[in-house]
């Protein structure tokens, strides 16, 4: 029984390090869906998400400015770079609770090609999931550049 149990959770262990891992075939067709340039015009916030063979991750870029800022970086207000990690259609950031606070985030596609920013409240930095029976943030980024 002892050794069933141990087996059990070594194979629990290995799944969860596993639960993100990327695939060829994932990345390029999460690639073809969200990389590139996104606005959300109600937040004056903007996103560039971007995709690098070296890397075993999705590195998003979000700060807040206008259309300007889109060209010259510089300009931005804020700037903040997160990592997110393909999980089926969807890109999953999780939370964040070291130097770098940041709560866990969806982001999906609509049907109307807009893209859906969906995010925990900021003060949580622990649960690993849409906690929806909480207030979440949710975000509505329209392409701007591919």
């Amino acid at each position: 029984m002892t050794v069933q149990i141990r087996y059990m959770f070594l194979l629990l262990v290995c799944i969860s390090q596993s639960a993100y891992a990327q695939r060829k075939t994932d990345i390029a067709n999460s690639k073809k869906i969200y990389e590139g340039i996104w606005r959300d015009n109600t937040n004056n916030r903007n996103i560039s998400i971007s995709y690098d063979s070296t890397l075993t991750y999705v590195l998003i870029n979000d700060w807040t400015g206008g259309l300007e800022t889109i060209k010259e970086r510089s300009l931005a207000e804020n700037t903040d770079a997160y990592k997110a990690f393909i999980k089926g259609d969807k890109l999953i950031m999780p939370a964040e609770n070291d130097d770098h606070h940041a709560p866990y985030c969806e982001i999906s596609i609509s049907a109307d090609k807009l893209l859906i920013y969906e995010c925990n409240g900021m003060l949580n930095f622990t649960d690993n999931f849409l906690k929806k029976s909480e207030s979440t943030n949710t975000y509505i980024f329209k392409r701007i550049r591919d």
